[in-house]
């Protein structure tokens, strides 16, 4: 009978349990709204807009090299690599007696993904988990998080020591912004 294994099971669930269940469902069906019956119809296009969001927020073509930019007025020399690792991993935060305050993107930008694999040689999460632990033991402070290319930009426009890794395109249509590290790309190995 019904699954159940013993009478008092039984009579516990027809007591107790159904005239719950039953009540809830008498007041859902009861106290239907169209508000909320909207988020079932909302639901593809929802899902369709988180989907292509990392493709709307950054137009960055994919493949196009990186560069690090900061306030033109700033003075900042040329960086190396290693330099840029050093100030994104939170190792450097002066650069010729300018303290640097490094950009990073929230991690729906492409591009985040595309600098930390080939530039810091490490995944989002083992970036993300690095901040964390410098955060607790030292006290570190983490990268400012950006939106969007063009966010990250006006950040370094109105910040000193601000500095951002940006597509080449993006770096030579804004003229407030002077290259101080640049990409080199190798040809892959047969």
């Amino acid at each position: 009978m019904g699954g159940f294994s013993s009478p008092r099971i039984q009579c516990y669930f027809y007591t107790q349990v159904q005239p719950i269940v039953g009540d809830l469902l008498t007041i859902s069906h009861r106290f239907r709204h169209p508000a909320v019956v909207a988020p079932n119809f909302l639901l593809p296009y929802c899902l369709l807009t988180l989907f292509l969001l990392p493709f709307i927020v950054s137009p960055a073509s994919a493949g196009e090299p990186l560069v690090v930019v900061a306030r033109a007025g700033d003075h900042l020399p040329r960086l190396t690599t290693a330099e840029v690792t050093a100030i994104y991993l939170g190792e450097t935060t002066f650069v010729a007696g300018l303290a640097v305050h490094p950009v990073d993107y929230h991690r729906t930008v492409p591009i985040r993904d595309e600098f930390l694999k080939q530039v810091l040689h490490m995944p989002p999460v083992a970036f993300d988990s690095h901040w964390i632990k410098t955060v607790f033991r030292s006290g570190g402070i983490p990268p400012l998080r950006a939106l969007s290319i063009k966010s990250a930009l006006a950040e370094v426009h109105t910040r000193q020591g601000t500095v951002a890794y940006v597509p080449v395109s993006a770096a030579m249509e804004d003229t407030q912004v002077t290259i101080i590290w640049r990409q080199t790309r190798t040809a892959p190995l047969p």
